[in-house]
């Protein structure tokens, strides 16, 4: 049985190849393991939601919300480029 409390993170990221793989790898790199990851899509076909659910040390857990920031925005910039628009959500 996990003892550290489940943490839910819902993320509104670009639909690109390879987003999911850079999602996964900064929990790997701070040794995190998902323990549920949901991708669902939205109104806009240009965009999907992720919720995860992980256990573990909050603090640890507060740097990855801080990289996962960054990497989300950096790619929905990306993405807005293209598009002309950008909104970008971290819950």
């Amino acid at each position: 049985m996990l003892k550290d409390k489940a943490h839910s993170i819902s993320l509104l990221v670009a639909n690109r190849p390879g987003v999911l793989v850079r999602i996964a790898l900064v929990f790997s790199r701070r040794g995190y393991n998902i323990d549920s990851l949901v991708v669902s899509p939205t109104l806009d076909p240009n965009f999907s939601r992720m919720n995860i659910i992980a256990h573990g040390n909050p603090e640890i857990l507060m740097q990855i919300i801080k990289q996962l920031e960054k990497l989300v925005k950096k790619l929905v910039q990306i993405k807005a480029k293209r598009n002309k628009k950008l909104f970008c959500q971290i819950n």
